[in-house]
């Protein structure tokens, strides 16, 4: 499955309290105001499609997929996994594993393909049989 990200949002989650140190003032009282601003964490939102093909004469099975979101840590060097979602077909045991599977929601829609019948019911991409190409526009 190859992923195409087209675009990418960032909304923090501030709150703001104001306060003042007087329920009642008159003019030339001295007021004393205060701001307290929390952040309760940050909203991502990458929206693109995600493909998947099959070369071959007989159907693919769609049997385990996931999805993942890392960051690059300059120092190290190094990938690290944001949040992610893994989904697997019962009884399937996928060969690699997403590294990370907690903080993010996953909405695929199916696109109707020739040569591609998606499941009737639940998960839009477990089950699905290609025979050529088909994608699922995402949001996550």
């Amino acid at each position: 499955m190859i992923k195409t990200v087209g675009s990418a949002g960032f909304n923090p989650n501030l709150g703001l309290v104001f306060g003042v140190n007087a329920t009642t003032a008159i003019p030339a009282d001295a007021l004393t105001y205060t701001a307290t601003v929390n952040n309760t964490g940050s909203t991502m939102t990458l929206a693109g499609v995600i493909r998947a093909g099959n070369n071959g004469n007989i159907a693919a099975t769609v049997a385990d997929y996931y999805d993942e979101v890392e960051y690059y840590t300059s120092a190290n060097k190094t990938w690290n996994p944001l949040a992610g979602k893994e989904a697997s077909q019962p009884g399937y045991t996928p060969v690699v594993r997403s590294p990370i599977t907690t903080g993010m929601v996953l909405t695929l829609s199916p696109v109707v393909s020739q040569g591609v019948t998606y499941p009737a019911s639940g998960d839009p991409v477990l089950g699905t049989q290609i025979t050529q190409t088909t994608s699922w526009p995402s949001s996550a």
